[in-house]
Formats: structure tokens, C-alpha cells, sequence
């Protein structure tokens, strides 16, 4: 019988530590506070951020563009990212949250080491916006990711490529993503110039428990517990 009792407490431990283990989230924040070139921006950087949040599902990533460090003249036209080296970008389906306070970008296009911008290296997805429906301070925007199971908030968090024509190479990565500014001059037609931004790094990928997850590992450590006074009970 008393094997019986180890062989269920073993199997609870390891399905237990598996769920727990499958149900940590991973949440990674860019913060563009680098000017690759471009007039200086009027504000502190960061100038936006941008963070991947997995909530411990692996296969469906939320991305949350908040822009906060911008003037009213100063407006996001484009960004980019990378994906892991083993994972094709094709796959990625962007779906645009309600919860946004932006516009979605009017085009998203992906593409192994496709796109660049000035000298921020090679990236795998650029999402691009309208004049008319730039990012302006103080909105928010988010997408559903997915379309490639097992992505987590990790898998955007890599360095861009080296732009390299000919072997001559003129990138200076690596970023972890990169954007575009455009400062307004005054009416839709008017002279706009650009500065390009990037995220050198991001802020540390952190491992979070799913509550559901943590109570259903702790209910059965409980359970576990009272069958064992239980059966010592009966022993007496």
C-alpha cells in the first residue's frame, strides 16, 4: 500500500512542476531611447515602448505599443522587429485588439532579415501606418500574435541583422527593434522630416506563475498532505 502512496506523490510532483512550468509567463519590454539618426526629439526618452506578453500560453504573444514621449508634432510612421532564427515570420498573424486606442497599421509585412531602416540592421517584421493614422502620444495599441505554436515573448527578443551588399556591410546592430519619427511641420502636404529610433536591449525577460496554475500545484500538495494523515491516522 505505502508504495502505492510514493508512486501517486511521484506522479503529482512531476505532472505538478510540468504544469507550473508550462504556465509561467514571460513578458519582454523595448524601450527606444537610442537616436540612430534624425533631428534630436523634443522629449526624454524612452521615446515609446513596446512589450510581448505570452501569459503562459506558448503560441499566442500580446504586443502593447504605448507612446508617451512624444510631442504633439512628433509621430511613430513605421517599426520593426526581429523573430528567433528557427521560427519562419511568414507564419505570424497579427489580430487587432479593441482595446487599442490607435489605429492599426495599415500594412504588416514580414520577411527573414526583409527590412531596414538607416543603418539599424536587418529586421524580420515592419508594421507601417498612414500619415493620416500615425502613432501620437499618449495612445495605445496592441495585436494578438500568433500562427506559430510554441512563440513566446522571448521569441521577438533578438538582435537585427548586419546590412551586408556585396560583402560590405554598413549596419550597426545589433538592435532589438527599431522605428521611424515624423515631425510635423504644419498641414497633411506639408515638409516632414524623420528620425530614426531603436531599443538597444530590453528590459529583463521575466518568468511570472499563472495564479491558476500555482493553486492548482498548491491544491494538490494539500491533497497529498491530508491522504497522508490519513493514512497515518489508520496506522495508529
Amino acid at each position: 500500500m505505502m508504495r502505492k502512496y510514493f508512486a501517486l506523490i511521484l506522479i503529482s510532483f512531476m505532472v505538478g512542476s510540468t504544469v507550473v512550468k508550462q504556465s509561467f509567463a514571460a513578458t519582454v519590454q523595448f524601450n527606444y531611447t537610442t537616436n540612430i539618426r534624425g533631428p534630436d526629439l523634443a522629449g526624454p526618452p524612452p521615446w515609446l515602448t513596446v512589450t510581448f506578453d505570452d501569459g503562459g500560453v506558448p503560441g499566442t504573444v500580446t504586443e502593447t505599443i504605448s507612446i508617451g514621449g512624444l510631442t504633439g508634432s512628433e509621430k511613430i510612421r513605421r517599426l520593426l522587429f526581429n523573430l528567433d532564427p528557427g521560427l519562419d515570420p511568414g507564419e505570424l498573424r497579427f489580430t487587432y485588439m479593441p482595446t487599442s486606442t490607435a489605429a492599426a497599421a495599415a500594412r504588416i509585412r514580414t520577411g527573414t532579415d526583409r527590412f531596414g531602416v538607416a543603418q539599424s540592421g536587418r529586421f524580420d517584421v515592419i508594421q507601417k501606418w498612414r500619415i493620416s493614422e500615425q502613432l501620437s502620444s499618449g495612445q495605445t495599441l496592441q495585436y494578438s500574435i500568433s500562427g506559430i505554436p510554441g512563440l513566446t515573448a522571448n521569441s521577438f527578443a533578438v538582435n537585427s541583422a548586419t546590412n551586408c551588399w556585396w560583402d560590405h556591410c554598413t549596419g550597426l546592430s545589433p538592435y532589438r527593434a527599431a522605428g521611424v519619427v515624423t515631425h510635423e511641420s504644419g498641414g497633411p502636404w506639408s515638409p516632414r522630416s524623420r528620425t530614426w529610433i531603436a531599443a538597444l536591449d530590453e528590459t529583463s525577460p521575466t518568468a511570472v506563475p499563472v495564479p491558476g496554475a500555482v493553486w492548482l500545484f498548491g491544491s494538490g500538495l494539500v491533497g497529498l498532505a491530508g491522504i497522508a494523515r490519513r493514512r497515518g491516522q489508520e496506522i495508529n
